[in-house]
């Protein structure tokens, strides 16, 4: 089995066959200056194909006959091992959960590590996933560079072009891969095997639930057969894309509360996500990697289409992760020493890329048109409109109460602290009153007017009213808005005094792209999407919605800018660069489109 990938050697003919594309009637689809030149994928070329006859086998054919056995030998020696095998792997290391190319890759790379006890999982008779044809039943598989090094260290042929390589044949990899793979002592494939759910033990996943693959699948027809575990130090799910066994990891993770949504991948852009796939693999929750296509399913990626890189660098990224989390030699913080290649593992999972990461921000200048300003000592008084968990309670409570610390920057403190520098001096935040209505009592349909009633329960003096909905609670106009600042009056009517108020809800299932990127994707904007810093995106959503957000002259002020960037981009007179000529105020036109402010401004 071994030589396979290394040694072509045809004893029936000296002549191979044809194959179908290079048949006389197919030549003509590939033109002669495109003929693909096999390239060596690694220097030193044993490649050796021997077009004589090969030896005679060291048997007689003719009279060829089995040592006897007894089928009780068979059936012992079988289930002596698998059982050793379960024994020795209910308590392990990793669990890989799916042996597809991204999870292949993974064990691979932790089974460097002798030390390292790694169990695959994978609920289908043939390990491999995807990764045995190269799309659409095609046979090739296309690898965009430099994911071409992986290759050579694997000992895969492969033709070489400009900026990716071709493997003839998809099960070349796999096959490779997986005899490479499965000689190790270290590694255990579990196949026919399903994992139905995840240990957790004080917040962190501990392991997994298994079972027959056909008794998952046939639990509303027959009677109950209990599943078994097995326990791990770090759990790496690399179960695909979505399916009736796809992202199984990720579901299950939303389902328990563990994380909040799994918005589902978007629509085709292989540069974007291949990408997006490596950076965004990361410890999604403690003691769980997330690799692979599921990786797209749980940040709402683009879909990859068939490509196959960024399946083995995620691969190997989730490894050095979790490498990491057990303390061992990775190539993630440099620690590690091997024939890895450390400059294609991007980023650990706590080094969580930041919005000024993505942006040159321009000086940020403000002008005072006169406008009511809240100052001096003020209370956000929060009502919480329909369910919410305690996790999320904690980030939207936290991140009010960062408003008042004395932490040094960068921190959400010292950002709040400039605004001592406006008219008026300081205005110091502290948490107020908070009040639950997780019945719903006004329904789960708002209007606007609505909002203000849940707001006007007193008291007002120095207060700012926060209302914040659940993800199931709908607002008018909720998307093409996703917060909204206003004031109110006090009741009783007598001595009507003005109180600030605000609104913001939770985008979790109502376009999420639309109200809480950067950790979302918008439809309309397929780029890569941060991760969320306090694991729930849509509740992150909130707090940058809730922190910002222009008052109301200057949402007017917004849509005359966007005509005038308009009319530029046109080519005609606009107060962007001085040529218009007209009635509006350009000084209120403040910055042209190529200074584009960002989200924290």
């Amino acid at each position: 089995m071994a030589t396979m990938a290394t040694t072509v050697t045809p004893s029936l003919s000296s002549k191979p066959k044809t194959s179908f594309l290079e048949s006389h009637r197919h030549s003509s689809i590939i033109p002669t200056s495109r003929r693909l030149q096999p390239i060596k994928s690694t220097p030193g070329n044993h490649l050796s194909v021997s077009m004589s006859a090969a030896s005679s086998p060291p048997y007689d054919l003719k009279s060829f006959k089995f040592d006897p056995i007894k089928e009780s030998i068979v059936s012992r020696e079988m289930t002596r091992r698998y059982m050793t095998d379960m024994i020795t792997y209910a308590d392990t290391d990793v669990v890989v959960v799916g042996a597809g190319s991204a999870g292949l890759s993974c064990a691979y790379e932790l089974s460097k590590n002798p030390s390292v006890q790694v169990a695959i999982i994978e609920q289908s008779v043939s390990p491999g996933g995807g990764a045995w044809l190269g799309g659409q039943l095609f046979s090739a598989m296309v690898v965009r560079k430099p994911a071409h090094l992986f290759l050579d260290e694997l000992d895969i042929e492969y033709d070489e072009q400009d900026n990716y390589v071709v493997i003839k044949h998809a099960a070349l990899f796999t096959s490779t891969i997986m005899s490479k793979l499965l000689a190790r002592p270290n590694v255990k494939l579990f196949n026919a095997v399903a994992a139905e759910d995840l240990i957790v033990k004080g917040g962190r996943v501990g392991g997994v639930v298994t079972n027959w693959a056909l008794v998952s699948m046939n639990h509303n027809t027959q009677s109950c057969m209990d599943p078994n575990v097995m326990e791990a130090k770090i759990v790496v799910s690399s179960c695909g894309h979505d399916g009736p066994f796809g992202a199984t990891g990720v579901k299950r993770l939303k389902s328990i509360g563990m994380i909040d949504s799994v918005p589902g991948m978007k629509a085709l852009d292989m540069n974007t996500a291949e990408d997006a796939i490596v950076r965004l693999t990361r410890e999604i929750v403690p003691g769980m990697i997330v690799t692979g296509m599921e990786v797209a399913e749980i940040d709402g990626a683009p879909r990859m289409g068939p490509t196959f890189g960024a399946m083995m660098i995620s691969g190997q990224k989730a490894a050095h992760l979790a490498l990491k989390s057990l303390g061992l030699p990775n190539a993630v913080d440099g620690t590690y020493v091997g024939s890895t290649h450390p400059e294609m593992i991007l980023a650990s999972a706590d080094a969580v890329e930041t919005l000024t990461s993505l942006f040159t921000q321009p000086a940020l200048v403000l002008d005072y048109h006169n406008g009511p300003l809240l100052k001096g000592d003020l209370r956000v008084d929060i009502i919480w409109y329909g369910s919410f968990s305690s996790h999320q309670h904690s980030i939207i409570t936290n991140f009010i109460r960062s408003l008042g610390s004395e932490s040094s920057p960068p921190s959400v403190a010292s950002w709040w602290q400039t605004t001592a520098n406006y008219k008026g001096g300081p205005s110091n935040i502290v948490l107020g009153k908070q009040t639950v209505d997780q019945n719903c009592s006004l329904g789960k349909s708002l209007t606007s007017f609505q909002v203000l009633d849940l707001a006007s329960k007193p008291p007002y003096k120095n207060r700012i009213k926060v209302v914040l909905t659940a993800a199931d609670v709908t607002v008018d106009q909720f998307c093409m808005i996703c917060g909204s600042h206003d004031f109110g009056y006090a009741k009783p009517q007598v001595n009507r005094g003005k109180f600030a108020y605000a609104w913001v809800g939770n985008s979790a299932s109502q376009w999420p792209g639309q109200c809480a990127w950067p950790f979302y994707l918008p439809e309309s904007l397929p780029k890569t999407t941060l991760v969320a810093p306090n694991g729930d995106g849509a509740l992150d959503g909130m707090v940058i919605n809730l922190a910002t957000g222009p008052t109301f002259g200057a949402m007017m002020i917004s849509g005359q800018k966007a005509a005038h960037l308009a009319l530029k981009s046109l080519g005609l007179p606009n107060a962007v660069d001085g040529t218009y000529v007209g009635s509006t105020h350009p000084e209120m036109i403040l910055a042209s489109a190529d200074a584009v402010e960002t989200v924290d401004a």
